[in-house]
């Protein structure tokens, strides 16, 4: 009975480590797919360019309030009102 029970375990741990095992392979083949890669891919490249935009964004910003800050230091230094509707 005890050697009936150890075989037992041993193909029951010995499927459950297999379809463990294959699992682990049907999803690493199906990662690289032409589709899976492709979406990573896409998914990268939009990545980047959310970031591209969000620093471009940023920069313009940045220039935009300094001209206007230079533009307020001509005015005042060469006493030209401002008439820009606001």
């Amino acid at each position: 009975m005890k050697r009936l029970f150890t075989l037992a375990l041993g193909l029951g741990a010995g499927a459950c480590v297999g379809a463990w095992f294959v699992r682990r392979l049907e999803e690493a083949r199906e990662a690289m797919t032409p589709s899976s890669l492709a979406g990573r891919a896409t998914r990268g490249v939009a990545s980047v360019a959310g970031v591209v935009v969000r620093l471009v964004e940023q920069r313009l910003a940045q220039a935009r309030a300094g001209a206007a800050e230079h533009e307020r230091r001509m005015r005042e230094e060469f006493d030209v009102p401002d008439i820009s509707p606001r």
